[in-house]
């Protein structure tokens, strides 16, 4: 390789890595995007189990969002009504029978992914390249069944 071409290399590898980085801004604006994301699934299960709950929650948001200075007695306020309602025994096991809920739908969902991924495009690819297809046939392993005792018959005796 010649020293130009060497050099060609690494200025478009330095290109590339530098064209795919994110931006500190973009990393905000995804991040904030991803906590709004959150708090709207965390309000949507509290809606669930009591609906006063996740009204409180919106009501804080919104009052956070609108200016926290001026409405500080009244965040204090609703942060109390909040903390009693979710130091609620029935509460708390509601809200987290329904995070496990939520979690299961998701890895059942995942699951049915991989499964039409592999089962339904088989018509594209055959059997033959799918990873799991071999896998899937129970191995059975034929052995002869093990020898019976014979019974121990003595001939009969004779008489005399």
């Amino acid at each position: 390789m010649t020293h130009f071409k060497k050099i060609a290399v690494c200025l478009s590898a330095i290109l590339l890595f530098t064209a795919c980085a994110v931006s500190p801004e973009e990393q905000a604006r995804r991040e904030a995007e991803r906590q709004k994301a959150q708090r709207a699934l965390e309000i949507d299960l509290a809606r669930q189990c009591d609906p006063q709950v996740a009204d409180l929650m919106t009501q804080i948001d919104t009052l956070k969002s609108e200016n926290a200075e001026q409405n500080a007695e009244k965040i204090a306020e609703l942060n109390q009504q909040y903390q009693q309602k979710i130091n609620e025994p029935l509460f708390y096991n509601c809200y987290k029978l329904a995070w496990e809920n939520y979690i299961n739908q998701r890895r059942l969902a995942a699951a049915e992914r991989r499964a039409d991924f592999y089962e339904h495009d088989a018509w594209f690819w055959g059997h033959y390249y799918d990873p799991f297809y071999y896998h899937h046939r129970p191995r059975v392993f034929h052995r002869p069944p093990p020898p019976r005792p014979r019974p121990h018959n003595p001939p009969p005796r004779r008489m005399p």
